[in-house]
């Protein structure tokens, strides 16, 4: 079997067959065994965000991903379907390229600097953010791991404008006669997160604000942004958001396992993280483990590649006539699900 067909008639054992699978549309699945508490499930992919709730609230839908936080209350008030909301494990972040080809770019240089990084860590109001476009509360970010295993002596940073511009300042690069400090390119794709193209637009008002000159490039999400993304050739800025899980530190960490891990977009090189990986495996127990985490995260949290943000609210539209309940990590099981 070669790995197109693998991928196209998947072959199981569980109590579903795969009946028909439309790219970019549906795919259907049948019950052929116990258990299972539904004859046919069906998958539609619906990237528009009103489109999803109007089917929902049409009654033609029973469960939705990604409600916009604009649309909470419609569905709320609909009468046929309530919104689920919970606080997701997906880290969303700006990510630095620090790549040989994108230093060569506008602002690509200035960021190579971690003391530039450090200064635009102060220029966006996330929480502000999160409440006005996310309809959510959040804390910040304070690195790559989820807060309960994150490093807990440290602490968010805050907005402040007027220190990012100190920082900036002291860094090299201070305004120019036209008020900017430097001109760089922010990428991003629309339609996969919650919100994104808005909030993606106030990330880059907040830096605009304090003399970054944002050239803002932000594109369909599967066709055009992904396969950047899976080439690790998007930025020099870039929005994205990454699974995590809430059972360990070591999982989220390990997206930036290797300097070259696919997953390491930025191509972020630092030898104080990349090689402690060997120290971590050698502990003896969790608790010196635990010492080499923590250090590894006031390295990320200091000097890293990522402009934190927050971890990812998930909102789920659920109809009247289904029992189910929304997990934190984005799967939608439907093992113990059933109408009403």
């Amino acid at each position: 079997m070669t790995l197109e067909q693998a991928a196209t008639t998947p072959i199981g054992s569980g109590s579903y067959k795969l009946v028909t699978w439309t790219p970019g549309s549906e795919v259907v699945l049948e019950k052929v065994s116990d258990p299972g508490n539904f004859q046919n499930i069906v998958y539609r992919i619906i990237p528009e965000a009103s489109t999803r709730s109007a089917e929902l609230m049409a009654g033609n839908v029973d469960i939705i991903t990604n409600v916009a936080p604009d649309q909470i209350d419609a569905i709320d008030a609909s009468g046929t379907a309530k919104v689920q909301a919970v606080q997701g494990t997906r880290r969303m972040y700006v990510g630095f390229n620090l790549s040989e080809p994108f230093a060569a770019m506008p602002g690509g240089d200035a960021i190579q600097n971690p003391d530039v990084r450090r200064a635009l860590q102060y220029a966006i109001d996330v929480p502000a953010i999160c409440e006005q476009l996310l309809n959510f509360p959040c804390v910040r970010a304070t690195g790559i791991v989820n807060p309960p295993n994150a490093n807990q002596s440290l602490t968010p940073y805050p907005y402040d404008a007027a220190k990012a511009e100190e920082l900036l300042d002291a860094a090299g690069w201070p305004r120019l006669a036209d008020g900017n400090r430097f001109t760089i390119r922010f990428q991003a794709g629309k339609g996969r997160y919650l919100n994104d193209e808005n909030v993606v637009l106030a990330i880059a008002q907040y830096l605009s604000d304090v003399g970054i000159n944002i050239e803002l490039d932000v594109m369909e999400w599967g066709s055009v942004y992904v396969p950047l993304i899976r080439e690790r050739n998007v930025g020099p800025l870039f929005f994205l958001g990454s699974g995590g899980a809430l059972w360990s530190p070591l999982y989220d960490m390990t997206d930036l396992a290797k300097v070259e891990s696919g997953t390491n977009y930025t191509h972020w090189n630092d030898p104080r993280w990349f090689d402690r990986w060997t120290e971590i495996s050698a502990a003896k127990t969790p608790e010196a483990q635990r010492v080499i985490i923590d250090e590894m995260l006031k390295v990320f949290y200091d000097d890293g590649p990522w402009l934190h943000m927050y971890f990812q609210p998930d909102f789920y539209g659920v109809s009247n006539r289904l029992n189910w309940t929304a997990r934190p990590d984005e799967k939608v099981y439907l093992f113990k699900a059933a109408l009403n």
